[in-house]
C-alpha cells in the first residue's frame, strides 16, 4: 500500500477541505482524472524499471451536523510497470505487470469558536500487482490531526497516523501548512491527487485569475502485495506545476518532475533491496467540481 500517498490523501480529505484558491465556498463533488509517467530508472544491479500511472479521484462533502463536517472519499489507480523479469532480483521476484490501488475513506472535520480544527480521517485501501488476489493488498489507516490559525493569514496543524498493510505497520507524524504569504504568494501542502500527492510541501503563485504556478517536493512511497509478499518502492520527488483554472468550476494542471534516488525494496518471500536511481516525470490531472 502506498503508506505516504494514504497518509497525503487523509490530509488533502481534512485540513482545508480543498477549498479553492480563492476562497469562496467548495462545492459538494469532486472529481478529477490523471496520468502521470515515470519513463525509466535504472536500478542498482537489475537493469531498469518503468511505470506509468492513471486514476481517479471522487469525493463528496457535506455538514453531518452543526458541529461537524463530512467528506466521502473513493479512488482508484492502475499502474503499468515494465522491467527485466529475469533480472530482478535474480529472478527470485514473483512477476508483474500491473498494480492496482483502490480505496475508500471518511473524514470527519470538527471547526471550534477558538479557530481550533480538530480532524480524524479513517481509510481502507486494497494495493495489489496482478499476481497476487485483491484480499492479499488489504491494509487500513487512521489519521488524527488539529490546526489552529496562527494568524489571518497561516494556519499550522500537527497530527500522526498509524498504517497496517501486508508485512508493515508504521506510524507516521503528519505536518498542515496553509499559509498565504502575499495575495498572489501561497505554501501550503499540494492540493492534487496523482503526481505528487497532497503529501509535502508547494510554493505557488496565481499569474492572475486563470492561471497559477507552484514548484514543491513530496516524498512517495509506494507499496503493493505480490503472491507472496510485497513490493516497496521510495523516491523523493520534485515538481514544477502549471494550472488553467475555467470559471465553469474545472481546471486542468501540468506537472514536471525529478523523482530523486531512492529505494525499492522486497517483504516477505525473502528480504532485499536495491537503489533506484533518479529519473524525470510527467503527469497532467482534470478536475471537475459540482
Amino acid at each position: 500500500m502506498q503508506r505516504l500517498l494514504l497518509a497525503s490523501t487523509l490530509l488533502i480529505s481534512s485540513a482545508c477541505w480543498a477549498q479553492p484558491t480563492g476562497g469562496e465556498r467548495p462545492l459538494p463533488f469532486e472529481f478529477s482524472a490523471y496520468s502521470v509517467g515515470f519513463p525509466s530508472a535504472s536500478l542498482e544491479n537489475d537493469g531498469g524499471i518503468s511505470q506509468d500511472n492513471y486514476g481517479f479521484n471522487s469525493s463528496y462533502r457535506k455538514s453531518l451536523n452543526q458541529q461537524w463536517l463530512v467528506r466521502y472519499q473513493l479512488d482508484y489507480e492502475y499502474s503499468r510497470f515494465d522491467f527485466d523479469r529475469g533480472r530482478l532480483f535474480g529472478g527470485r521476484l514473483d512477476s508483474w505487470d500491473s498494480k492496482h490501488q483502490l480505496g475508500a475513506g471518511v473524514s470527519f472535520v470538527r471547526p471550534g469558536r477558538d479557530g481550533l480544527t480538530w480532524i480524524v480521517a479513517p481509510r481502507l485501501q486494497w494495493a495489489y500487482a496482478d499476481s497476487a488476489s485483491f484480499s492479499d493488498g488489504f491494509g487500513y489507516g487512521l489519521m488524527a490531526a488539529a490546526t489552529y490559525p496562527v494568524s489571518d493569514t497561516l494556519t499550522l496543524g500537527f497530527g500522526g497516523g498509524y498504517f497496517n498493510d501486508p508485512y508493515d505497520v508504521s506510524v507516521i507524524p503528519v505536518l498542515l501548512v496553509k499559509w498565504q504569504i502575499t495575495d498572489k504568494l501561497r505554501l501550503d501542502n499540494p492540493f492534487e491527487p496523482g503526481f505528487s500527492g497532497p503529501g509535502g510541501l508547494e510554493l505557488s503563485y496565481a499569474f492572475n485569475d486563470f492561471w497559477e504556478f507552484g514548484f514543491g517536493s513530496a516524498y512517495r512511497t509506494q507499496r503493493f502485495a505480490l503472491e507472496q509478499g510485497s513490493v516497496e518502492i521510495e523516491n523523493p520527488l520534485t515538481f514544477f506545476r502549471g494550472t488553467y483554472r475555467n470559471p465553469d468550476h474545472w481546471r486542468i494542471s501540468g506537472y514536471l518532475g525529478y523523482r530523486s534516488d531512492g529505494e525499492m525494496k522486497v517483504h516477505g518471500q525473502f528480504e532485499a533491496s536495491q537503489d533506484v536511481k533518479a529519473e524525470s516525470a510527467f503527469g497532467a490531472i482534470f478536475t471537475y467540481n459540482f
